[in-house]
């Protein structure tokens, strides 16, 4: 009960600074979209994109750190299998694609260039991965796009149409007052550290008053001002000068004010931690190009159509056998799996032979040449060597 009670007083005490509590973060899912395929196929699997910052996905701006987070439900025939991710997002009419350590690279739009930032993951009922952890800080429009294919097919399951956020312009400064690290000052640090042992020196008219840190007496915004002014000195001096300083070390005068195995100086560790994880947070700049994407990044793989089977097997017998396909390879290929079988039974016999070796020939120029025509493929490279010699 006592915690209890103290908590509760400490997030009174937060919300009359004007602080708010960590847990004030909102989730807001921006869109839930049913998949489509680039083969054409049905498929079943939803994607959801899904907000997380301290406003709603109505009220996001420059400054404002966010979560960007992708749920995943695919389709219950994908379930169990491995799968590779994609994601891509639009940003002042240029495609951006994530990369596996999580940043953003230009993408061209070609579909053989799109690279996943998630491969061989194992599928579950429900996947959730980030796409962007840290700020947007261009105002704008994005849209964001997410893909994904599993192991023994060769189509792609993405999102048709794209999930859109807004972000403002902020109109105030980048503030670390609402941070975890602000919360830890007030409630492990301000009384029991700062008024009861460093305000004795480190204040207006003290005995450390040359000092770069100092701290104000207790009032009404005492925590929030001292927060500001022990962030200040660490950013300038750095935090192994602070915590030496209170440790009694670098010539503080002020002598030994906590030992390094003492609560406080544990306080101060975690402070120190917080606060590096909060200027650490990344920044996202896409350097926008225009206000809006080109009617083909709005589509992203919508315009993208897969050669059904058929044809394929078809032009493969014409191309590497000389000949239209039987009716019993045609019955066969009922998948990806049994149409690269068949390719693979093509690419044999003395017709494939005959299509290896008039590709070599128009490829090298050797046609007609005093070397034989009945070439072994697997030397052409000692062939061509031969006619480098003769030219």
């Amino acid at each position: 009960m006592k915690k209890l009670a103290k908590y509760v007083l400490t997030t009174l005490a937060l919300l009359a600074l004007g602080l708010s509590p960590a847990y004030s973060q909102i989730t807001s899912n921006i869109a839930t979209i049913n998949s489509a395929s680039t083969d054409g196929s049905a498929s079943s699997s939803v994607f959801q994109l899904s907000i997380v910052a301290d406003a709603a996905a109505t009220a996001l701006t420059t400054t404002m750190n966010m979560d960007i987070v992708l749920s995943l439900a695919p389709q219950p025939s994908h379930q169990g299998i491995k799968a590779d991710v994609y994601t891509v997002i639009v940003a002042g009419g240029r495609f951006f694609t994530l990369d596996p350590d999580g940043g953003y690279s230009p993408w061209n739009g070609a579909v053989e260039t799109l690279t996943p930032f998630v491969t061989g993951h194992t599928l579950s009922s429900t996947n959730e991965f980030t796409l962007l952890d840290g700020t947007l800080s261009e105002a704008g429009s994005y849209l964001y796009f997410a893909a994904y294919g599993v192991e023994g097919e060769s189509r792609l399951l993405f999102t048709p149409n794209p999930a859109q956020l807004a972000v403002k312009e902020s109109t105030a400064l980048p503030d670390e007052t609402n941070s975890q690290a602000a919360m830890t000052f007030d409630a492990e640090v301000e009384d029991s550290i700062v008024q009861a042992r460093c305000i004795a020196c480190h204040v207006e008219g003290g005995l450390a008053r040359s000092s770069a840190l100092q701290f104000q007496r207790t009032n009404t915004a005492s925590s929030l001002n001292n927060f500001g002014a022990l962030s200040a000195y660490i950013d300038a001096k750095g935090s192994e000068l602070f915590l030496a300083k209170i440790a009694g070390e670098q010539g503080h005068v002020g002598g030994v004010q906590l030992a390094k195995d003492s609560s406080g100086y544990a306080s101060f560790q975690k402070l120190i931690a917080e606060l590096t994880n909060s200027a650490e947070a990344t920044s996202y700049v896409f350097s926008s190009t225009s206000d809006s994407p080109s009617p083909r990044q709005a589509s992203f793989l919508s315009e993208v159509t897969l050669e059904p089977r058929e044809a394929t097997l078809r032009r493969a017998a014409l191309l590497l056998q000389g000949r239209l396909p039987t009716d019993a390879e045609r019955k066969a290929v009922v998948s990806d799996a049994t149409l690269r079988t068949a390719l693979k039974n093509m690419m044999q016999g003395a017709a494939f032979r005959e299509f290896v070796v008039t590709g070599v020939n128009d490829r090298l120029l050797i046609e007609g040449s005093d070397t034989p025509v009945d070439i072994n493929v697997n030397n052409w490279f000692k062939i061509y060597n031969q006619k480098v010699e003769y030219a």
